[in-house]
């Protein structure tokens, strides 16, 4: 930006600091340089449009103004009047004091004043507005409190802990289970306290609570479970009263109906094990006539039977569903070589992996996680006992370890990946049940012992949080409490929540908002709501039921905030890996 002093000399010839100069020059080159040099200035401009209203910019536009250039004021900045007589400073321009232009008019000297740097204000950024909070999000969960029952209460983006809705009038509460978002809105189960019964609700984009649908009219209950979203639609299992347990949905237009009677009239297909395979929804049902046998949705929404694995009236009760290597493995029973291995290929054909039990020996696989490009699980194989195996890429099955070495079982099991390695249970019979890997490079060795000795710390739980590995662990001293694996590999415990010997039982660890919530015993206030922070500090989040009672937090399910990554989180065991934990407790 030129200023006055500079521009006369360049432009006008006129050297300011010469007092010959006279006064008349002076203010023609001091107003041309305010119009021609100041507010040509872009930046200047861009300034006048955020002060001016329209009506003046328009005069400014069409050059319908002139400058007070303020020459015999020593103090005051030059200012615009406009045509319509208003007047508008331009102090703004201008910085520090003015200088002095001394002229000599006959014998007297005569001062006038100018600025000679100028500079266009920068404008303050407009705030960023700030983000409308997302009524949705939270951290959902089922609590108990005297005064509501077992209820829906949620964690705020603001970490608060509220109560969502008191649905039932019932002391017991309304139960709610098996949250689901979908569509904007966060689906699950719950009782009303005997008016509709057990029944399809939901939470609205805007955090309104309501019922969905009265599937089994009046008193009765419905029971809706397994909730999946397919093909934008949300399927479920659910019992209308006449026509059994079946296949039901939520459209995306929110309708909810039913989509096949497949075991028709009265009785139960029970479908279950709802997984999206290539574009269609896989799942185990019984159709009344030959057994519990493997379905599907298929892409148009046409339900079908995709094998009679056990032919006949027997059931091969499909279950496990996990994608790997472009096809869809599962445990099944033909009636002849037991629970083994199976799968739906790319093409859809259905076929036996291995009879890794041979004969009519069951090896039951279940736990599949990929891990590395391969396909782990545990298996029985009739002479190590049940252990560590894996479908390799090229689709070849083997056992990995026999970590209990002979005809005992190490029954791995909380297979969860971290850290570039896959983490376990299991019992090698000389240190316990404890933790387990199998590093990047294919080995199978034990983390830590935990609970020294022949005891069990029986990790489980296994959940990443910022770049650790968290889990509940018993070290035979302070009961089972709050353990990790730090990103360096050790393994240390993280809080004795219930001081002493007695048990926290740490349990439902769950992600939001950049901390790990849980519900834990303190021995104090009963079982409540407790979190890691981001810091790593383990706090309690909230007494929900006051005093020592327990408000035994559980259902935890996780909706961040539109700002951030979906996180949708749920953390409670299925039913049969609650079987086998109590059956390893």
């Amino acid at each position: 930006m030129t200023g006055f002093v500079e521009w006369a000399l360049e432009a006008k010839g006129i050297d300011i600091a010469d007092g010959s100069v006279h006064q008349g020059a002076f203010a023609s080159a001091l107003s041309q340089w305010l119009h021609e040099v100041v507010l040509a200035d872009e930046a200047v401009m861009a300034w006048l449009e955020s002060e001016l209203d329209e009506a003046t910019l328009e005069q400014f536009a069409a050059g319908s103004f002139d400058v007070d250039i303020r020459q015999n004021d020593a103090e005051g900045a030059p200012a615009i009047l406009f045509e319509d007589g208003q007047e508008f400073s331009l102090d703004a321009l201008f910085e520090g004091g003015k200088t002095a232009f001394v002229w000599t008019k006959g014998r007297a000297e005569q001062t006038r004043w100018f600025f000679d740097e100028f500079a266009a204000p920068v404008a303050e950024p407009e705030p960023e507005p700030e983000p409308e909070p997302d009524p949705l999000a939270g951290l959902y969960f089922s609590a108990f409190t005297p005064e509501t029952g077992r209820e829906l209460w949620k964690v705020t983006t603001d970490g608060e802990v509220v109560l969502v809705a008191d649905i039932s009038e019932d002391p017991d509460g309304s139960y709610p289970v098996g949250f689901t978002e979908f569509n904007g809105k966060l689906y699950f189960r719950a009782w009303d306290g005997g008016e509709t019964g057990s029944e399809l609700w939901k939470v609205t984009a805007d955090g309104d609570v309501e019922q969905v649908a009265d599937i089994f009219e009046g008193s009765g209950s419905s029971f809706p479970s397994g909730f999946t979203e397919f093909n934008g639609e949300l399927y479920f299992s659910a019992w209308d009263g006449e026509s059994g347990w079946e296949l039901w949905k939520v459209t995306a237009d929110g309708d909810v109906e039913q989509v096949a009677d497949i075991n028709e009239g009265a009785g139960s297909s029970d479908p279950w094990g709802f997984t999206e395979f290539n574009g269609e929804l896989y799942f185990s049902a019984w159709d009344g006539e030959s057994g519990w046998e493997l379905w599907k949705v298929t892409a148009d929404g046409d339900v079908e039977q995709v094998a009679d694995i056990n032919e006949g009236a027997g059931s091969s009760d499909p279950w496990g569903f996990t994608e790997f290597n472009g096809e869809l493995y599962f445990s099944a029973w033909d009636g002849e070589s037991g629970w083994e291995l199976w799968k739906v290929t790319a093409d859809g054909d259905v076929e036996q992996v291995a009879d890794i039990n041979a004969g009519v020996g069951w090896s039951y696989p279940w736990g599949f996680t990929e891990f590395n490009g391969e396909l782990y699980f545990g298996a029985n194989d009739g002479e190590t006992g049940r252990e560590l195996w894996k479908v390799t890429a090229d689709g070849d099955v083997e056992q990995v370890a026999d970590i209990f070495e002979g005809v005992g079982s190490s029954d791995p099991v909380w297979f969860t990946e971290f850290n570039g390695e896959l983490y376990f249970t299991a019992s090698d019979g000389e240190t316990g049940r404890e933790l387990w890997k199998v590093t990047a490079d294919g080995d199978v060795e034990q983390v830590a012992d935990i609970n020294a000795g022949v005891g069990w710390s029986s990790p489980w739980d296994l959940t990443e949080f910022n770049g650790e590995l968290y889990f509940s662990a018993n070290d035979g001293e302070t009961g089972r409490e709050l353990w990790k694996v730090t990103a360096d590999g050790d393994v240390e415990q993280v809080a004795d929540i219930f001081e002493g010997s007695g048990s926290s039982s740490p349990s439902g660890f769950t992600e939001f908002n950049g901390e790990l919530y849980f519900s834990a015993d303190d021995g104090v206030s009963g079982r409540e709501l407790w979190k890691v922070t981001a810091d790593g500090n383990v706090v309690q989040a909230a007494d929900i039921f006051e005093g020592i009672g327990s408000s035994s937090p559980e259902w935890f399910f996780a909706i961040e905030p539109e700002s951030q990554l979906p996180m949708i989180e749920f953390t409670d065991p299925p039913e049969e890996e609650e079987e086998l934990l109590d059956l390893l407790a």
